[in-house]
C-alpha cells in the first residue's frame, strides 16, 4: 500500500498543472523574444559599424558651419581631407577628439569672471561717405560699425549666459566621437567572441549577393540595401551636384556645373574613373576655400574689404552675395556649404567604389559594374533570367522598370517642359515628342545609337540647369533693371531669383512686368535628370536585352494577329457551312425515306382496293355520269375515315430512330447554377434547400472534372473503374448530405431559429453574388474567346521567335571565337528538328493563289504550345478562387 501511494504521488507530481503549462509557454515566448532582440541588436550594431564615421563627420562639419570661426576651421580641414583619403580617417577621429576637448575647455575658461571683453574690445570709426560704397543704413548693420568688436569671436569664443548651452554642440560632437570608439571596440570583441575575422566586404546582409538577386523580392531588396551605392553611386553624385547648384545659385557653383559637364561628356565609366580622384581632391580643397571665405579677415583690424571701397567698379551687396565674397554687411551663408560636404562624402565613396569594382571578390559578391554599349559582346548567353512572362512579384517589378519605365521618363520630360513656359521648356517638349514618336523604333535600334541620343538629352538637361544658374545673376542682382528695360527677357527665360535675401519681394512686384514666380527653380529639371540617368542604366543592363528581343518579336508579328483573326473567322464560317450542309443532307435523307414509306403505303392500298373495285364498277359509272352533269365542287372529300386516321399516323417518322443512331452525341458537361436558377429554387422550396442543392451540384461538378482529368491521364481503358468510383463517391456524398441535413436541425434546437435563418439568408446572398460573378465571367470568356485564342497563338509563336533571335545573337557572338565553317555547322545543329519545325510558325503558309491557308495555320498554331506557356492561360471563377482559400 505504501508503494502504491508513492507511485500515485509521483504520477501527480509528473502531471503538469495549469500554471505550469502557462509558465512553460511564457518561457518559450521569452526565449523567442530574446532571440529576436539579439538579432535586432546585432543588426543595429552592424549599421552603426558601417555608418558611425559618416555620422560623426556630418555632425562635426555641421557644428563648424553653424559657427564659422578659426577654431572650427580645424574640424572642417580634418574631415574634408579624411573623406577622400580613407587612411586618414582614424587619425582625423583622434585629432578631432583632442581638438573638440580644447575648444570646450577654452569656451569654459572664457566664461570666467576674470575675463572682461570690454577691456580689449575695439571700436572702428565709420568711414567717410566718399570712401565707401555702403549706404548709411548699411553701415549701421555692418559688423565693423554696429558694436564694439571682441577679437575672441573671430577665433570662436564669446561670452554667454550659460556655459552648457553655449558648448552643447561641441559636447555632442565629443559624445559621438566616444560612441564611435565604443562601436568599433564592441565589434572587435564580437568578432573575437565568434572566433572569426571581420568581413572584407562591409554589408548589412552577408547572405545577399548577386547570385541571390533574382530569387525573389526580399532577396532583391536586401541586395539593393547592400550594394545600392555600389551600383548607383555615380548617379547619386550627379544628383548631389544638382542639389548644390539648386540650393545656392551663385557664381561658385558654376564650377560644379563645369565639372559635371566634363564628367558626363566622357560617357564611359572607365574614363570617368580616371579623373575622379582629381575631382575628389578639388571638392576637398574647394570646401576648405569656401569655409575660409565664410571666416574672412579679423574684424578687429577695422579694415573693410576692397570691394567696399569707393572705386570706379561699384559692387552692390546683391552682387557680392552672388559671387560669394566675404563681407561684413552681407555675411556669406555658411550653412549652404552642408550640401557641398554631402557631395564630398558621396564623391569619396564613389572613389572607393571605382577601386573596389576592379577586385575579383567584389565582382563575385556584388556583380560587375560595366557600361558597355553592347553588354552581350563576348558573352555566349545572357546571364540575366527572362522576366517577361512574370513568374513572380519580382518579375512584375522588373517588367515595370525595364519595359515601361521608358515611357514614364518621357512623360516626366513632357511635364518638365509643360510646367515651365520658357525657351528651356520648348526644348523638353521637342525632345519628348521626338522620343514618343520614334520610341519603339529607338528601343529596337542598336544600343550605341540609342545611348547617343539619350546622352544628348541628358547633356541638354544639364545645360539647362547650368544656364539657369548663370542667368540667376540677372534675376537676383539686376532684377530692377531687367524689369524696367528687358521684361521680355524675364518672360522668355522665366527669370526669378529662387534664393531669398537678394531683394525685397514687395519692391519688385510691379504690374508692368510681373515675375513668373511659380515657373522658377530647377526642381523639375532635377527630377527629369534623375529619371534620365536611371533610364540610361536600364539601357546598359542585361535585363533590357530581353525587352529588346520581345520588341523585335512584336515587330515580326506586326500583321500576324490580323491574319490569325481572319483565319479564325473563315474557319468558323466554314464550320457553320459544314453544319448546314450536314443538316440539309440529313433532311433530304429523311424526306426520301418518308417518300419511300408513303409510296409503299400507296402501293399496298391499291392492291387492297382491286377486289372491291369490281363490285362497285356499275355504281361508280353511274356516279361519274352524275358528277359530269353537276358543277365541279371546290373541295376534295376524303376517301374514308380509316384513311384520315392513317394520314396522321407516326409512320411518317419511323426514320427518326435511324437518324439518331447516325449522330454521335457528346456527353454534356454539367452547367453551373445561375443566380436566377438559384433564386427560383429558393422561392419554390426554401433558402436552406437551395443552398444544399448548390453544394451538391458543386460537388458533382468537381467529381466530373476529376473524372475527366483522370480519364485523360490514365486513358480510356480505366473508364469502368472510374465510373464505379464515381458511383461510390456519389453514395458517400449522399450520406454526407444527409449528415449535413441533420446537423443544422441539432443546431436549430440549440441556438434558435431566428439566428439560423439570418445566417442562411446571408449565405444565400453570398451564393447569389458568387453565381452572378461566375455568370459574368463565363459571359466575358465567351465574348473574348476568339481574341484570347488569337493572343495565345501569338504568345506561343513569339516564344519561338524570341528563341530564334537569341540563337542568332549567340551565333554572332561566336564569330570571334570560331571559324566560319564551324559556325555554320553550329547554326545548323543549334536547333533540334522539333524546335526548327515550330520556328516556322512566324511566317504563315499561303496557297498557290496567294490566299492564307487558314485551317492549317490555326490547327498547327493551336496544336503546338510550348511547355512554359501552358499554365499562363487559365481563368478561374470566383467560386473556385474562394474555395481554394
Amino acid at each position: 500500500l505504501v508503494a502504491d501511494n508513492d507511485e500515485e504521488s509521483e504520477d501527480e507530481e509528473l502531471v503538469p498543472t495549469k500554471w505550469g503549462l502557462v509558465m512553460d509557454r511564457i518561457l518559450v515566448l521569452s526565449r523567442k523574444f530574446t532571440d529576436i532582440l539579439t538579432k535586432v541588436q546585432g543588426f543595429l550594431w552592424r549599421i552603426l559599424e558601417l555608418h558611425i564615421l559618416k555620422m560623426v563627420a556630418f555632425f562635426s562639419v555641421w557644428v563648424a558651419l553653424k559657427e564659422p570661426s578659426v577654431m572650427n576651421l580645424v574640424l572642417v580641414v580634418l574631415w574634408s581631407l579624411a573623406m577622400p583619403f580613407s587612411r586618414f580617417r582614424p587619425m582625423a577621429s583622434c585629432l578631432s577628439t583632442v581638438w573638440v576637448c580644447v575648444i570646450i575647455v577654452c569656451k569654459m575658461l572664457y566664461q570666467l569672471s576674470v575675463v572682461n571683453p570690454t577691456e580689449y574690445s575695439c571700436n572702428c570709426s565709420m568711414p567717410l561717405p566718399n570712401t565707401t560704397n555702403l549706404l548709411p543704413e548699411e553701415m549701421m548693420n555692418s559688423t565693423l560699425y554696429k558694436e564694439p568688436i571682441d577679437p575672441a569671436k573671430w577665433f570662436g569664443i564669446r561670452k554667454d549666459a550659460t556655459a552648457l548651452g553655449y558648448s552643447k554642440n561641441h559636447l555632442i560632437v565629443l559624445m559621438l566621437l566616444v560612441f564611435e570608439a565604443t562601436v568599433y571596440r564592441h565589434q572587435v570583441h564580437h568578432y573575437r567572441q565568434l572566433l572569426r575575422s571581420p568581413p572584407t566586404i562591409q554589408t548589412l546582409f552577408p547572405s545577399a549577393k548577386r547570385d541571390t538577386l533574382d530569387n525573389g523580392l526580399i532577396p532583391c531588396l536586401k541586395y539593393l540595401l547592400n550594394y545600392s551605392f555600389y551600383k548607383f553611386g555615380l548617379e547619386i553624385c550627379f544628383l548631389m551636384t544638382v542639389n548644390v547648384i539648386g540650393q545656392r545659385m551663385n557664381f561658385l557653383v558654376i564650377i560644379h556645373g563645369c565639372w559635371m559637364v566634363a564628367l558626363l561628356v566622357r560617357r564611359r565609366r572607365a574614363a570617368i574613373a580616371k579623373i575622379w580622384p582629381k575631382y575628389c581632391l578639388f571638392l576637398s580643397i574647394f570646401m576648405i576655400y569656401q569655409y575660409l571665405l565664410c571666416v574672412g579677415i579679423p574684424p578687429a583690424l577695422c579694415i573693410d574689404y576692397p570691394w567696399r571701397w569707393n572705386n570706379q567698379l561699384l559692387m552692390s551687396s546683391a552682387l557680392i552675395k552672388w559671387i560669394y565674397l566675404p563681407d561684413f554687411y552681407t555675411v556669406p551663408n555658411s550653412k549652404n556649404l552642408m550640401a557641398d560636404f554631402l557631395l564630398l562624402m558621396c564623391a569619396s565613396q564613389q572613389w572607393k567604389v571605382f577601386e573596389c569594382e576592379k577586385q575579383e571578390e567584389w565582382m563575385v559578391q556584388a556583380g560587375e559594374n560595366t557600361d558597355e554599349p553592347d553588354p552581350m559582346e563576348g558573352q555566349l548567353f545572357n546571364p540575366a533570367p527572362n522576366f517577361i512572362n512574370c513568374r513572380s512579384y519580382l518579375d512584375m517589378v522588373k517588367v515595370l522598370v525595364f519595359r515601361y519605365f521608358f515611357w514614364f521618363v518621357l512623360s516626366m520630360v513632357f511635364i518638365t517642359g509643360a510646367t515651365r513656359i520658357s525657351v528651356f521648356g520648348l526644348g523638353y517638349l521637342i525632345a519628348s515628342f521626338f522620343f514618343l514618336l520614334f520610341g519603339t523604333k529607338l528601343l529596337v535600334k542598336p544600343s550605341r545609337v540609342r545611348l547617343m541620343l539619350w546622352d544628348c538629352l541628358i547633356i541638354y538637361n544639364v545645360a539647362v540647369i547650368i544656364s539657369k544658374n548663370v542667368l540667376s545673376i540677372l534675376a537676383c542682382v539686376f532684377v530692377s533693371e531687367m524689369q524696367a528695360r528687358f521684361c521680355w527677357v524675364i518672360q522668355l527665360f522665366s527669370l526669378v531669383c529662387t534664393v531669398k535675401g537678394y531683394y525685397d519681394p514687395a519692391a519688385v512686384s510691379g504690374d508692368t512686368c510681373s515675375l513668373p514666380v511659380e515657373e522658377a527653380g530647377i526642381l523639375w529639371d532635377s527630377l527629369c535628370l534623375l529619371c534620365l540617368l536611371l533610364q540610361r542604366r536600364v539601357f546598359l543592363s542585361f535585363y533590357f536585352l530581353h525587352v529588346t528581343t520581345e520588341l523585335q518579336a512584336f515587330a515580326k508579328q506586326a500583321s500576324r494577329g490580323f491574319e490569325l483573326f481572319r483565319a479564325s473567322i473563315m474557319k468558323n464560317v466554314k464550320f457553320h457551312q459544314q453544319i448546314e450542309k450536314k443538316s440539309l443532307s440529313q433532311l433530304k435523307k429523311s424526306m426520301q425515306r418518308i417518300r419511300s414509306k408513303q409510296q409503299k403505303y400507296k402501293d399496298g392500298q391499291k392492291s387492297s382496293d382491286v377486289s372491291s373495285s369490281t363490285d362497285h364498277s356499275s355504281e361508280a359509272e353511274s356516279r361519274k355520269d352524275k358528277k359530269k352533269s353537276k358543277k365541279r365542287s371546290w373541295y376534295q372529300p376524303w376517301i374514308d375515315h380509316a384513311g384520315v386516321i392513317h394520314s396522321g399516323d407516326y409512320y411518317l417518322f419511323e426514320s427518326d430512330s435511324e437518324d439518331e443512331e447516325d449522330m454521335n452525341y457528346e456527353e454534356k458537361k454539367p452547367q453551373a447554377q445561375t443566380a436566377c436558377q438559384l433564386a427560383y429554387q429558393a422561392w419554390v422550396t426554401s433558402v436552406k434547400a437551395a443552398l444544399r442543392e448548390r453544394q451538391r451540384h458543386q460537388r458533382h461538378m468537381k467529381a466530373v472534372k476529376g473524372k475527366e482529368s483522370k480519364r485523360q491521364e490514365r486513358g480510356d481503358s480505366q473508364q469502368e473503374a472510374l465510373t464505379l468510383k464515381a458511383c461510390t463517391d456519389e453514395v458517400f456524398e449522399e450520406t454526407n448530405d444527409n449528415c449535413e441535413v441533420e446537423e443544422p436541425e441539432e443546431e436549430e434546437s440549440v441556438h434558435g431559429e431566428m439566428v439560423q435563418k439570418i445566417l442562411d439568408i446571408l449565405r444565400f446572398l453570398w451564393a447569389i453574388i458568387l453565381a452572378m460573378v461566375d455568370g459574368v465571367t463565363q459571359w466575358l470568356n465567351l465574348l473574348t474567346k476568339q481574341y484570347r485564342d488569337t493572343s495565345t497563338v501569338l504568345c506561343n509563336e513569339r516564344y519561338f521567335i524570341i528563341h530564334k533571335i537569341k540563337q542568332q545573337d549567340t551565333a554572332e557572338s561566336r564569330e570571334d571565337l570560331v571559324s566560319q565553317n564551324s559556325e555554320s555547322s553550329s547554326q545548323n545543329t543549334s536547333l533540334d528538328p522539333e524546335q526548327a519545325a515550330r520556328s516556322r510558325l512566324e511566317t504563315p503558309r499561303r496557297s498557290s493563289n496567294g490566299n492564307l491557308l487558314t485551317e492549317d495555320v490555326l490547327s498547327s498554331s493551336m496544336g503546338q504550345q510550348p511547355e512554359p506557356l501552358r499554365q499562363t492561360r487559365h481563368s478561374r471563377t470566383a467560386s473556385e478562387i474562394l474555395s481554394n482559400r
